[in-house]
């Protein structure tokens, strides 16, 4: 049975780290792929990834790194637990009108949802 790896420690890059092949260079930087990966804000995932990333910095959590698969988008220094919902009424895409923005807003559990909705527009 082959061995447990161990956790790769997380560490904030500055986006000048070149990007390898091999162990060698291969030419690009990091924030040539992050110029190429992530500059439409526009785009449904990265405009809610951006949304937890105001809403980090404003609650003072931006010295932590995002953690993709985590229960909860954001966990307070407290233990509250916060999830972050992002909407626009603009898309990147050819729209004929104004997206119609509206959040489900309610509590989920286990054994059911109590139904609650916050609709915008």
């Amino acid at each position: 049975m082959p061995e447990k790896l161990p956790r790769v420690p997380f560490q904030f890059k500055s986006g000048q780290e070149p990007l390898h092949s091999g162990g060698r260079p291969i030419g690009p930087k990091l924030c040539d792929y992050w110029k190429w990966s992530t500059s439409d804000l526009l785009s449904n995932t990265l405009r809610g990834v951006l949304a937890e990333y105001l809403v980090a910095t404003a609650l003072g959590l931006g010295d932590k790194p995002r953690q993709e698969w985590a229960e909860s988008d954001l966990v307070m220094r407290s233990g509250t637990k916060i999830e972050i919902k992002s909407a626009s009424y603009i898309q990147s895409w050819k729209q004929h009108g104004f997206s119609a923005v509206n959040f489900d807003i309610a509590r989920k559990s286990r054994h059911g949802t109590q139904k609650r909705e916050n609709r915008l527009l």
